[in-house]
């Protein structure tokens, strides 16, 4: 039950995200400003990680 609880609540996240990635997607046409965000937060991910 509690394995199943997890699944929905992270595919409800999963959800949001997609949610999230369609508005920015409709209100940021550029996919080079995209292309730059995802790797400036790729590396913020790593230097994070790098950092623990």
């Amino acid at each position: 039950m509690n394995k199943n609880y997890q699944i929905s609540s992270l595919e409800i996240e999963n959800q949001q995200l997609r949610d999230t990635l369609d508005q920015y997607q409709k209100r940021e046409k550029n996919h080079f400003t995209n292309y730059v965000l995802f790797i400036f937060f790729i590396f913020l991910f790593v230097g994070m990680w790098m950092m623990l």
